[in-house]
């Protein structure tokens, strides 16, 4: 799945590795994630613009997975990177699944109201940040 997907907020796949034990993914470097920039032992008090930048670029990537038909079913900090440029990488898609893979209505609904939240206390943490 990852192999086909291209947007600037979804972390390139560059191709697999392996040996006898492990199977590696060999993907973009991104040197940090949204988890230690909030809650990590050196997160840093982000300026309210830029944590709206994240929060948009979070947005578009998850936009661009839609309209692929792809649900990530597990966003949260440490599974959004962040990239030397600072931008949004959203990775980590082991739980993902095309929309027709999911087996009913009260599923979609269940992650799309994760998503919700997640997005919702994104939003309660910077404005007690302030």
């Amino acid at each position: 799945m990852l192999s086909t997907l291209e947007h600037e907020h979804i972390v390139r796949f560059h191709g697999t590795a392996r040996n006898k034990s492990y199977l590696y993914i060999v993907q973009e470097f991104c040197p940090d994630t949204l988890r230690a920039n909030i809650f990590g032992k050196t997160a840093i008090q982000l300026a309210p613009q830029r944590k709206l930048e994240l929060s948009l670029q979070i947005c578009e990537g998850m936009r661009y997975l839609h309209s692929q038909n792809i649900m990530h079913r597990d966003l949260k900090p440490a599974n959004v990177l962040i990239s030397a440029a600072g931008t949004v990488c959203i990775c980590d898609f082991g739980l993902a699944r095309y929309k027709e893979q999911i087996n009913s209505v009260r599923e979609a609904f269940h992650f799309f109201c994760l998503l919700i939240l997640f997005f919702c206390l994104l939003t309660l943490y910077s404005f007690v940040q302030w």
